[in-house]
């Protein structure tokens, strides 16, 4: 009788189970049934799971600060892209956002969430941060209030050093 094997998994809580579905087996009746049982055979070229998740991070919950009218975030055309940007009014932190770092943002809607840093100056006695999040053209205004947290390890790939907990 010929064999029409095929895999699948499932998640329950933090264990995933690879299961075989195997359509050779019948009933007493001679009609073939699917039934999910564990693999009896060894995969011999491996087998590939993408997770499907929101890549992970976590924050330091000191190490922020409060949007306000002298630390608010905008947008900015940076060769004709608008991009999402932080500033500090009469500070010098730029060393703090170091380019590819990632901030998470609390508390202001749409925009809340991890944002990756593209580029960190002082200019102007503002420290400037633009964030690799476009923007539409649709010209925001003065975000002023919400928290930025500027300590974030985030995991970026299946390949990344950061310590994912299970």
């Amino acid at each position: 009788m010929a064999s029409n094997k095929s895999y699948a998994y499932y998640v329950k809580g933090d264990k995933i189970a690879l299961v075989q579905r195997n359509s050779t087996d019948s009933n007493a009746t001679g009609e073939s049934y699917h039934e999910f049982k564990s693999p009896t055979e060894a995969v011999t070229n491996g087998i590939e799971i993408e997770y499907t998740r929101a890549p992970w991070f976590e924050y330091d919950h000191i190490t922020s600060a409060s949007l306000s009218s002298s630390s608010y975030l905008n947008n900015s055309s940076v060769d004709g892209i608008n991009y999402l940007y932080y500033t500090l009014v009469g500070s010098n932190v730029a060393s703090t956002y170091v380019v590819n770092d990632y901030v998470f943002i609390k508390g202001i809607g749409k925009w809340s969430g991890l944002h990756k840093i593209k580029t960190s100056a002082y200019a102007g006695g503002n420290t400037v941060v633009v964030f690799n999040t476009r923007v539409h053209a649709d010209n925001l205004s003065n975000i002023e209030s919400g928290t930025i947290y500027y300590v974030v390890t985030a995991l970026e790939d299946e390949n990344s050093d950061n310590y994912l907990p299970f």
